[in-house]
């Protein structure tokens, strides 16, 4: 069985901040990446706006993922402005703290995610 997804970005601005959430899967690979990487690059370089990634029902990011992620973080900071991971659900924060990613990447948490993490844990 061969697979195939429908990778679709919604991108909300609001104040300083533009509101990234994919939709059409759980998982965020390669593919994905691929097909929104130079919009990303775009955005990244916009000055004195917050990129806030929506990670909201995705459960998994493969390595190509985290290292534009990463990437993307470490380019918004040059630019004076921030690069937000929102609402990450138990399964997909388990990895981020397996790869230690959680000291690098600006991780919001809502109330009722910090509640899923801590029964999770």
């Amino acid at each position: 069985m061969k697979y195939s997804a429908v990778y679709i970005l919604t991108i909300k601005e609001k104040d300083k901040e533009i509101i990234l959430s994919p939709k059409g899967g759980t998982r965020l690979d390669y593919r994905f990446f691929k097909i929104f990487q130079d919009y990303l690059n775009g955005l990244v370089r916009i000055k004195n706006k917050h990129i806030v990634f929506d990670l909201n029902n995705i459960l998994f990011i493969d390595s190509y993922g985290f290292n534009i992620i990463q990437s993307l973080s470490m380019e918004t900071k040059q630019n004076h402005s921030g690069f937000i991971l929102k609402n990450i659900n138990p399964e997909l924060m388990e990895l981020i703290r397996l790869l230690s990613l959680d000291n690098i990447f600006d991780i919001h948490f809502s109330v009722i995610r910090k509640r899923q993490l801590a029964v999770a844990s």
